[in-house]
């Protein structure tokens, strides 16, 4: 039984996940009301910065892929933001929602951390 219900949670998690990447080419609406949290970044984009925090709120509020395409927004908005890419493998779990992380979710997770890294690399160098 544990079985199935895990496979059915990992099923609609890349189901989501999968419609929300064809939802990306639209811009990401910016809410209000998600709270007054706030983590400042690296980021010379105060938009970028703005998506960053509205990821974090989706995080805590448990909306897991809201708050990917959150970080993603960042992420286009601030190509050398490191911290949009962590967000999004941050966000892509294991988390309370989902224990197991389908595949495609630890790909992308992995690949976001490694950017994740590049960027902050970068902008040790460039601090030099």
């Amino acid at each position: 039984m544990k079985a199935t219900t895990e496979l059915v949670h990992v099923i609609v998690w890349l189901a989501l996940t999968l419609a929300s990447f064809n939802l990306r080419a639209a811009k990401e609406p910016l809410y209000d009301g998600l709270g007054s949290y706030s983590r400042e970044i690296t980021t010379g984009s105060p938009e970028a910065q703005r998506y960053f925090n509205q990821g974090l709120a989706f995080v805590h509020g448990f909306n897991y892929n809201a708050a990917i395409r959150a970080f993603q927004q960042a992420s286009d908005l601030d190509r050398e933001c490191a911290m949009a890419h962590w967000g999004i493998a941050l966000a892509c779990g294991p988390h309370i929602n989902l224990t197991v992380v389908p595949p495609p979710a630890a790909e992308l997770a992995w690949k976001e951390i490694s950017l994740a890294q590049k960027r902050a690399a970068r902008r040790r160098w460039k601090a030099r």
